[in-house]
């Protein structure tokens, strides 16, 4: 798999070729909105393989060293799930380093086991339900991954 720079326009191809598996089921407006919120910043990179976007991640400042994850799959994520998950991890500890950061956080819906999963798999641990966190009111999972660079 390839890694290139995000740009807003990888979201749109992602959104509109179709999400991974279970995603939320959002209309493409809402996911687009979503994703220019952390496109601003210059944190970001998308994996592509045969001329495909598989997804995108980055990360968002929220202050000196602590930054919030973001991750959006394609369809195709499944397809190229263990290298995906070995490049995130790569890329998100390059992340660390370069930005002397000691705490990463995101969250994930509470319904998309999914997702949940693939954080955990990537060594982030679970920190407790969001009730109604969401516009539309839906729980979700804090999750962080606090360094010990």
């Amino acid at each position: 798999m390839r890694i290139i720079p995000f740009r807003v326009i990888h979201a749109d191809e992602l959104i509109e070729g179709g999400l991974n598996k279970n995603a939320p089921e959002y209309n493409s407006q809402t996911w687009k909105e979503w994703a220019r919120s952390f496109t601003k910043k210059d944190l970001g990179f998308s994996g592509v393989e045969n001329g495909h976007l598989i997804g995108a991640a980055g990360l968002v400042k929220v202050w000196d060293g602590v930054f919030e994850g973001w991750f959006l799959g394609g369809w195709r994520l499944h397809e190229n799930k263990f290298s995906s998950i070995r490049i995130v991890r790569r890329e998100l500890d390059k992340m660390v380093v370069d930005n002397n950061i000691h705490r990463l956080q995101c969250v994930v819906r509470a319904d998309w086991n999914e997702a949940q999963k693939f954080i955990e798999f990537l060594g982030w641990e679970k920190e407790g339900l969001m009730k109604k966190y969401s516009t539309d009111g839906e729980d979700y999972y804090r999750y962080a991954r606090v360094t010990k660079w």
